[in-house]
């Protein structure tokens, strides 16, 4: 007799049901995420002189809170048969939730690290990436920690952090 068997128990291959792991709670999940983002923020912060500590903090919360709000958004339109509808359009729904909290996190830490407003909207990337590639070329003779004041140079060393410029 087979250890299954003995418990009444049947594999989860017989039952047809597939083993899904269990989750801790989404504000769980979000106050781990935070906690490490906020660390590594503060950790990377470090590149620069009087690094903008208390900013990690903001930052690493609009990361947390377009984190939810991607977790809250996928789970709204999850399951194609509780809304009647095919599971193509359920999966076209997910990637359009997707991209727009993806991009919407995108522009909100671009914006908190200090990056002008006009250069955030994405038909204005190309000068962003040109004032970007300006502010990675002026980090080149610099001695660790930065203690510049060109301002290209501090947001680019901070866009890779998520910490705000001063």
């Amino acid at each position: 007799m087979s250890a299954w068997s003995e418990h009444g128990v049947a594999p989860l291959a017989v039952r047809g049901t597939r083993a899904e792991p269990r989750l801790a709670p989404l504000w769980v999940r979000l106050l781990v995420f935070f906690v490490g983002t906020t660390m590594a923020a503060l950790a990377y912060v470090q590149l620069l002189h009087e690094a903008p500590a208390g900013t990690a903090l903001a930052v690493a919360a609009v990361a947390t809170a377009c984190g939810g709000a991607l977790s809250l958004g996928l789970a709204a339109v999850g399951d194609a048969r509780f809304y009647g509808t095919t599971p193509r359009r359920a999966r076209t729904a997910r990637a359009a939730v997707a991209v727009v909290v993806t991009l919407l996190a995108l522009e909100l830490g671009l914006l908190a690290v200090g990056v002008p407003l006009h250069l955030v909207a994405p038909w204005h990337w190309g000068a962003l990436a040109r004032a970007v590639n300006g502010g990675l070329g002026q980090l080149g003779s610099w001695i660790w920690p930065y203690t510049g004041s060109a301002q290209w140079a501090r947001v680019s060393v901070l866009m890779l952090s998520g910490t705000p410029a001063r």
